[in-house]
């Protein structure tokens, strides 16, 4: 998909006691920064529903633990899912605030013309 330039985000269902080790989410983080540093990695927390009822739900502080892997791997956009925080883009040149969310909902927008309106980097993705 990244050579057919196609917008590729990737999303890791994370689950207690068999993705949720510091090895593994660290080897998530090497794969998609060797592909490109520019996919957004979306880290899901696990809560059991449906067929998956044996695990418990997934700590919160292990997703904010598996963002900071991917912020060592230069990862510009982690996003944290399942969980009231973690939602908001930022730039990966000046870190500041690009996309504020509630929800599903957009309360603040600092993207213009494809660029952070603060420091002018390009912002990846498409922003219309």
């Amino acid at each position: 998909m990244k050579e057919l330039n196609l917008w590729l985000e990737v999303t890791s269902p994370i689950i207690p006691g068999e993705n949720d080790f510091p090895e593994e989410l660290n080897e998530i983080a090497t794969f998609i920064a060797h592909t490109s540093k520019e996919i957004p990695w979306h880290i899901s927390r696990f809560h059991p529903d449906y067929q998956l009822t044996d695990y418990p739900p997934l700590l919160v502080d292990t997703l904010r633990k598996a963002r900071e892997i991917g912020k060592r791997h230069g990862l510009r956009y982690i996003y944290l899912g399942n969980v009231l925080e973690g939602s908001d883009t930022f730039c990966y040149n000046c870190n500041e605030l690009l996309v504020k969310r509630a929800c599903f909902f957009v309360e603040e927008y600092n993207i213009e013309n494809d660029k952070c309106r603060s420091c002018g980097a390009k912002i990846d993705g498409t922003w219309r």
